[in-house]
């Protein structure tokens, strides 16, 4: 238990600076830095981190691809492939390594980012975010496969192969 509210708390204010960047971005810092004290005494949320739920690991995900859309669409100056792909990949490898849940949403937002990179003649932006991707769900199914016996990304997905086969 307590582990697991270490976990839930560390990502709680880990997603604070990415929240920050994104509304500091569509609005202005003084927006940006409101937010966050909001975010910080959202009791909700505070609540399930301290109760050691990981639902607050999902957020950092989700403002992660946020942001690496935001970056790769920009039209600002500080705005680079990189920290686009960068943003991406940390999103792909935090969802789908701490929430077996994530692995389909991660990888259609994945394929939406693919797209969009080569859309915008960004092709680069797209090799780190799928190399991790792949990373991720290796190592998913290398942990899958020790305990269960059956490589796939997430325990839940054996129950779908046994009903198809």
């Amino acid at each position: 238990l307590t582990a697991c509210q270490i976990v839930a708390i560390t990502f709680f204010f880990l997603a604070a600076p990415v929240l920050w960047a994104i509304v500091r971005r569509i609005f202005d810092d003084e927006t940006a830095c409101w937010t966050v004290a909001l975010y910080f005494i959202s009791a909700e949320l505070v609540e399930l981190a301290a109760d050691g739920w990981r639902d607050d690991c999902r957020i950092l995900p989700i403002l992660l691809a946020v942001y690496a859309f935001q970056t790769l669409l920009g039209r600002r100056p500080e705005d680079s492939a990189i920290k686009a792909s960068l943003a991406m990949a940390l999103s792909q490898f935090v969802a789908i390594t701490l929430r077996a849940d994530a692995f389909l949403i991660s990888s259609l937002i994945l394929l939406a980012f693919f797209v969009l990179a080569i859309i915008h003649g960004q092709w680069r932006a797209t090799i780190l975010p799928v190399g991790t991707w792949i990373v991720a769900v290796v190592l998913n199914s290398l942990m899958v496969y020790y305990f269960t016996g059956g490589f796939v990304p997430s325990v839940h997905y054996i129950h779908f192969l046994e009903a198809s086969l």
